[in-house]
């Protein structure tokens, strides 16, 4: 886990990772803290699988420890551990926000490979838990690819209905997805897996079916390996950030607007180096919203209330449109 400098709470990113890799490719390899630390974000960096004595294994690399696809496991002899959606989406998540300064309203979610189907399909499936979601590389179509196929096979049994849940391209299909403005998925064209394990033309088929935007950038030269992830990682970061960001604002409500009227009101035509003296500190209050850095959501609130009387700051409308310009850094009074 990754936690940036400063007072939190902050929005979080879970990185699934891909077949054979633990929590420490991405942690070594990916070189994502630096972006990390600008936009103020936790990283959760996961295994890929359960691990240690009495957990099943197979000599295969693309199943069994290693190989968990983020699914939880119907058949012997994986299901006594091989609960990985479970793990994700619930024991992890619940440990992380129980011991570190997370925002569980800002919380995206990415991954490559396996775990760019990790991501997608988990997105798709809880978009109360995650509001962003990207890939890199993502196995979009499991049912219909041999590491998919064999994984399912072996971990859910040989009914193929079952299979379709766990389908990023089946899910979007049947509906899910309508919630993300954009769900980013970069994809090296040199990539020795891209025609037969990956192909992303199928996620694009079924978004562009369904109404859902994907945006697939087919990136020349690169192919599987995490030198394609460190090339890339900065804009999935500034991605999930602007997303995140953008929950922040719209989650806030008439509260935060009624909690400012009291504490900016008496602000109107004090110094900005004594504005936090002022009754109802506006810093602190923004902080209890949510806010880490005031920095951070471009011109400082109390620039948006520069030359406001109290009776202007009173006229301010409380309805979700004003919140989220107010919180997008823009003058809107």
């Amino acid at each position: 886990i990754f936690v940036p400098e400063g007072e939190g709470p902050f929005p979080s990113l879970i990185w699934l990772s891909g077949l054979t890799c633990t929590e420490e490719n991405f942690t070594a390899k990916a070189g994502a803290y630096r972006a990390a630390s600008a936009h103020k974000m936790i990283i959760v960096a996961p295994d890929t699988s359960p691990r240690g004595e009495g957990v099943a294994d197979d000599s295969a690399y693309d199943l069994g420890q290693g190989a968990g696809f983020y699914i939880n496991s119907t058949e012997a002899p994986w299901a006594p551990h091989f609960q990985m959606e479970s793990y994700i989406t619930r024991d992890l998540l619940a440990a992380v926000d129980a011991n570190f300064p997370t925002d569980p309203a800002r919380r995206g979610v990415s991954g490559h490979s396996m775990g760019g189907h990790g991501a997608l399909t988990l997105a798709l499936k809880y978009p109360d838990l995650f509001k962003s979601v990207s890939a890199f590389a993502p196995i979009v179509s499991p049912t219909t690819c041999d590491w998919g196929r064999k994984a399912f096979t072996a971990y859910l049994g040989a009914d193929e209905s079952l299979w379709t849940a766990h389908d990023a391209c089946c899910l979007i299909a049947a509906g899910a997805g309508k919630s993300f403005d954009d769900i980013l998925v970069d994809q090296g064209l040199g990539d020795n897996f891209l025609e037969n394990q990956l192909r992303p033309e199928r996620l694009e088929a079924a978004a562009a079916e369904a109404g859902v935007k994907v945006t697939v950038r087919r990136q020349p030269g690169y192919d599987h390996s995490y030198f394609f992830m460190a090339s890339f990682i900065d804009d999935h970061v500034a991605f999930h950030a602007a997303r995140l960001s953008a929950a922040l604002a719209d989650r806030r409500g008439p509260g935060l607007i009624a909690e400012l009227d009291h504490g900016i009101a008496p602000c109107a035509g004090v110094p900005h180096a004594n504005r936090e003296a002022v009754a109802g500190q506006p810093a602190q209050i923004a902080r209890r919203w949510g806010i880490a850095d005031l920095h951070a959501l471009g011109p400082r609130p109390t620039d948006l209330f520069d030359d406001l009387d109290p009776g202007k700051v009173k006229a301010l409308d409380h309805g979700g449109g004003k919140i989220a310009a107010i919180g997008g850094g823009r003058r809107n009074v």
